[in-house]
């Protein structure tokens, strides 16, 4: 179990705080799955700290305009989880009421009920000596350590796993494209979705941590006889920008996608 934080800095509309109400989030469902209020001032014991302080400003109660909402957060305050990472919100309420004061992003003047700080990383233990090394380095941050695949047969589902670990933490959150071409290079078939289906959003990732990604990609019912390749690409999902990507023998494959295992029919 760890925290990750990107802490956005949040401007609270209305007088100081006494309370914040805490939020984790089930992966891809959004709903609670934990609250826990905590006082300001009554911070409960780091058992688990998050990688710098939480700011909120304007504070009106503090010179320099900002407070420490949040020093740590008790992995025992929380269930057993499945591994995953889980949104971490803040919310503020008044001691004596439980609607929630408005909270706006800088820059945006859109009042929130929330803001999304950082994720609670649940991982899982993960042997590699099954893996097939193939080593590759998305944006100078995403490094991918290898995959496993199950057989390649027409009209079957073809089962991928790739498996990553963050050298540095990511900002963007990012989408992984894997796909097969045929020898002609068209597009057989293809799956898209954040790592993990959703369940472990690039922001979350913790340096140093395997992060596993389960693609499954359906392979059409006839395929001619031929070589076919199978690809790892990963993107900005806002622009379909792929992101840059060097080998571990410091080569660029071509349309930044990296070349993991071929198949052939006969």
């Amino acid at each position: 179990l760890a925290l990750t934080c990107h802490a956005p800095v949040g401007r609270i509309r209305r007088a100081p705080c006494p309370l914040t109400a805490l939020d984790v989030f089930r992966p891809v469902r959004r709903h609670p799955l934990r609250h826990q209020e905590v006082g300001a001032d009554r911070v409960p014991t780091a058992r688990c700290r998050l990688g710098h302080a939480l700011r909120e400003g304007r504070h009106g109660g503090d010179d320099d305009g900002r407070m420490r909402l949040l020093k740590g957060l008790r992995h025992d305050a929380l269930p057993d989880l499945e591994p995953g990472a889980y949104p971490l919100n803040i919310s503020l309420t008044g001691p004596e009421s439980p609607e929630f004061w408005p909270i706006s992003l800088d820059n945006d003047f859109k009042r929130l009920d929330r803001i999304q700080v950082g994720y609670v990383v649940v991982g899982r233990d993960i042997d590699l000596d099954a893996v097939q090394i193939r080593e590759a380095l998305y944006a100078d941050q995403a490094k991918l350590l290898g995959f496993t695949a199950s057989d390649f047969q027409p009209g079957e589902a073809f089962e991928l796993t790739l498996f990553w670990q963050a050298t540095d933490p990511l900002e963007g959150d990012y989408v992984v494209f894997t796909h097969i071409l045929d020898s002609n290079g068209q597009l057989v078939a293809n799956h898209d979705s954040v790592p993990e289906n959703g369940r472990y959003p690039t922001p979350s990732w913790l340096p140093g941590m395997t992060i596993p990604d389960s693609q499954l990609i359906q392979l059409p019912a006839e395929l001619p006889s031929g070589d076919y390749k199978v690809r790892a690409v990963m993107y900005v999902p806002e622009t379909g920008e792929r992101l840059a990507v060097v080998t571990a023998d410091g080569s660029i494959p071509l349309d930044n996608a990296v070349l993991l295992t071929q198949f052939s029919i006969p």
